[in-house]
């Protein structure tokens, strides 16, 4: 419990020694206590509504390396061997074990005790988005009030980026690699920033191998047209693409085949263990690729729009469709005001619909979905909201003109 104290001073005295420097300074404290709260919120769904899931489990694992002695401890942390006594729950799965990895020092700081490590996490992931969210409300010249809802405020993003959950950790480095980059494009400490990237990018890869996938190329295409004079959307989608093929003959289970047998199969499990009306129905889908490109349509609707008003079948579902219904909306109204295009728009959806169509169809439960889909809707939603906030004030203002 120590060390969630420290870090909370910390914090706070960070925030006022640089308190000019943030753009964003009058929400530091509503969103570290949203974020803070978010976590032990989760903990708490989990606990008393579920009964069980992934976050204890984790917690677990955790608590076991904990436990052990200090040298089978570091061991683990070092290299990923096991060899304590315990058998750990998630020893046969790659990306969970190194999950488990990364929180097991973090744990023992604080004690053992879930509570405190749920605290420790979210208040990691709070500094990651606060970062972030004001670099790029300064680099971009982006509405706040668009950064503030996609990245503090919306449930979604707020909740399942929060307390002890993979989401927390993988967002973060997505978030800090970003970073990384835009203060590289700055020509800020440019070695220190390459490094940061290369690691965070790297842990991102070894945590959401899909998501890294996606968004690294991403980043990476960015950074080589950003200065080109003109055809920068043309220039990023070749070389993102391009970047994308070429890593599927890199190895076999990067494969276009070994992808889709692997998306295939998930999705196979996902739809045993799932209720009826709670997943998507993928009918052509049959783990050939021209299959999967057939189900795009659907993966992209589903994902984005769904569970509709009429689809949500328990509290959790009903309040997730109606998110989902006033995204749709305001989606349908950005399409209709977007005058230009922009090499930002073209990379945020080109990495989206990549993004989410890969998670979709690996994952068609709503539930799972909800939380996977913290890696890509916040910038989604930065794109809409960055279209749409101008004219809703205009047409505020234009209300109270008239009256």
């Amino acid at each position: 419990m120590i060390a969630v104290f420290v870090a909370l001073i910390l914090s706070v005295f960070l925030f006022k020694k640089w308190e000019t420097k943030f753009v964003l300074a009058n929400h530091f404290y509503w969103f570290l206590i949203s974020k803070l709260s978010a976590g032990i919120a989760v903990g708490l769904l989990y606990n008393y509504h579920y009964g069980d899931g992934d976050t204890f489990y984790f917690y677990k694992d955790a608590l076991t390396v904990s436990r052990s002695s200090v040298s089978t401890m570091f061991q683990f942390l070092i290299n990923g061997e096991w060899k304590g006594d315990e058998q750990l729950i998630f020893i046969h799965h790659y990306k969970a074990l190194f999950y488990v990895r990364l929180i097991s020092l973090p744990l023992w700081l604080c004690q053992c005790n879930y509570w405190a490590l749920s605290v420790l996490l979210s208040l990691f992931s709070f500094w990651s988005i606060w970062l972030l969210s004001n670099k790029l409300v300064v680099f971009f010249k982006v509405n706040a009030k668009a950064v503030l809802v996609a990245f503090f405020y919306f449930p979604e993003v707020l909740f399942w980026s929060s307390g002890v959950m993979k989401e927390t950790l993988s967002f973060s480095f997505q978030c800090l690699s970003l970073f990384s980059l835009l203060l590289l494009i700055e020509k800020k400490q440019r070695v220190v920033n390459m490094v940061l990237f290369t690691l965070f990018s790297y842990l991102l890869f070894r945590l959401k191998f899909y998501i890294a996938a996606t968004f690294v190329p991403a980043l990476i295409a960015y950074y080589m047209v950003f200065r080109l004079p003109k055809w920068k959307e043309i220039a990023f989608v070749g070389i993102y693409f391009f970047t994308l093929i070429l890593a599927t003959f890199s190895h076999p289970l990067l494969s276009i085949r070994g992808i889709t047998n692997e998306i295939y199969e998930n999705a196979l499990t996902i739809i045993k263990i799932s209720e009826e009306g709670k997943f998507i129905p993928f009918h052509l889908f049959d783990g050939s690729f021209w299959s999967m490109l057939l189900e795009i349509p659907n993966a992209l609707l589903s994902a984005l729009f769904r569970p509709f008003l009429w689809e949500g079948k328990n509290g959790l579902m009903a309040v997730i469709s109606l998110i989902r219904f006033d995204f749709l909306i305001a989606t349908l109204l950005a399409m209709y005001l977007c005058k230009r295009v922009t090499l930002e728009g073209v990379a945020v959806v080109c990495y989206g619909v990549l993004s989410v169509t890969l998670l979709t169809l690996s994952t068609p439960n709503y539930g799972t979905l909800s939380r996977y889909m913290v890696a890509s809707m916040p910038f989604l939603l930065v794109l809409v909201l960055t279209i749409i906030i101008p004219f809703l004030i205009k047409a505020i203002q234009n209300i109270d003109v008239d009256r």
